[in-house]
């Protein structure tokens, strides 16, 4: 059993793809796909399920990945640990953004023209949070170690100038009760909804806010947006209506993570980012 082997397993497990696996490690499926033979055959079981598109982990395979994946984080914090003595700022940072994500955006790339030797991964999707050293997001769903405030903005509620409640001054979100709404990741649109009384109806739910915009411009529903991050982007057939309601963004370090000089330093480009954007 060899750890790029066991490497190989994890990422196929995490890509539900060996294709993807392959274009990643820089080599060709076969190679992949008989090291995960070769596993499978010293552990005596097969660790997938094989479908038309994708392999999906089994139950031996779910616990043997539990197992594993822990294990090869301990060897990838112990070699940057032994990198790190010697000063140099390098290795694998792994983000996952579910908000402000123009803020992060703009940090990782002051970030990496400063410390080219660091590799990012972002992603602005779903992640293995085993995986991930950073989450800048609105919530925590697992335990954290560390959490820092990046930006407590307003939230508007975004809707045609052509409906009836644009008009309507002051307007609270109960008054909302029989709009549709289009919702993303980067707020909870079901919690102040709930807290106003009614479970909203969800016409579109995404994580793109490019099209979160483009649905509401186009009157297919409504949505609560961030006033500050989201200033300017919408034409003038929009109205952004005041609820009272507020966002935090905060960095979060997930409990159990060994926090690299890496993530410190990527932190304080967030920190000051986030000042930049305050102050301007």
């Amino acid at each position: 059993m060899e750890l790029l082997q066991l490497k190989y397993f994890c990422d196929a497990a995490r890509e539900q793809n060996l294709s993807k696996t392959a274009r990643k490690f820089h080599v060709p499926t076969s190679n992949i796909s008989n090291a995960i033979k070769r596993l499978e055959v010293e552990l005596g079981c097969e660790l997938f399920e094989h479908f038309s598109n994708k392999i999906s982990l089994n139950e031996r395979g779910k616990n043997f990945y539990d197992s594993v994946s822990e294990a090869i984080g301990l060897i990838e914090e112990a070699t940057m640990k032994t990198k790190e003595g010697s000063g140099e700022i390098s290795g694998e940072l792994f983000v996952r953004c579910k908000s402000n994500r123009a803020l992060v955006s703009e940090a990782m790339r002051k970030f990496i023209t400063r410390y080219p030797a660091v590799k990012i991964h972002l992603t602005f999707g779903e992640a293995d949070m085993k995986r991930v050293d950073l989450l800048v997001s609105y919530d925590m769903p697992i335990e954290y170690k560390k959490k820092i405030l990046l930006v407590e903005e307003d939230l508007s509620i975004a809707m045609r100038c052509d409906n009836p409640l644009a008009k309507k001054d002051p307007l609270t979100v109960g008054d909302l009760k029989d709009e549709k709404f289009i919702t993303g990741l980067s707020v909870d649109t079901h919690k102040f909804c709930t807290e106003a009384g009614f479970t909203p109806n969800i016409a579109v739910e995404l994580n793109d806010p490019k099209y979160v915009r483009a649905y509401v411009e186009e009157g297919i529903g409504i949505a609560f947006v961030p006033s500050y991050s989201w200033q300017g982007l919408f034409s003038n057939k929009i109205v952004l209506k005041a609820t009272g309601n507020t966002r935090k963004t905060y960095a979060f370090i997930p409990a159990g993570k060994y926090i690299s000089k890496a993530t410190t330093e990527f932190l304080k480009f967030l920190s000051r980012e986030s000042n930049i954007n305050k102050n301007s």
